[in-house]
């Protein structure tokens, strides 16, 4: 068992200023219900790499290129990064930009969730 210091510490998407949700989003758990992993992000101990995962809900319908949150500065890239995402039987493009915003680029929306497991980059240092 890794020692508190060699932990990610989560940070809650929400739960700080310098990282809100754009609108329409939030944490599927809080817009649908149910008992899902909230969208969060950390850095790996020792390391830039950031972590992202848990599932987002919309509450109306986003436009492709809409602003699902912003990362605080720390835990932005230096290059664009493309990530696929599931959301219902199809997948999304979510992009993270060097200015932390995490972006939607689906063309039309299948269902109000969007799975963020498994988004990890490397913040600029």
């Amino acid at each position: 068992m890794p020692s508190a210091d060699q932990r990610i510490r989560w940070y809650v998407i929400g739960s700080r200023p310098d990282a809100p949700f754009g609108t329409p989003w939030g944490h599927y758990s809080t817009i649908v219900g149910g008992v899902y992993r909230p969208v969060r992000f950390g850095k790996v101990p020792g390391t830039d790499l950031v972590m992202v995962n848990g599932l987002a809900a919309y509450t109306t319908t986003p436009a492709g290129g809409s602003t699902i949150f912003q990362l605080p500065k720390g835990c932005w890239p230096e290059f664009v990064h493309i990530f696929p995402a599931r959301t219902g039987n199809t997948t999304a493009r979510v992009d993270v930009n060097p200015d932390g915003r995490v972006i939607y680029n689906a063309e039309t929306a299948v269902l109000n969730y969007l799975s963020l497991d498994g988004l990890i980059f490397e913040a600029r240092s």
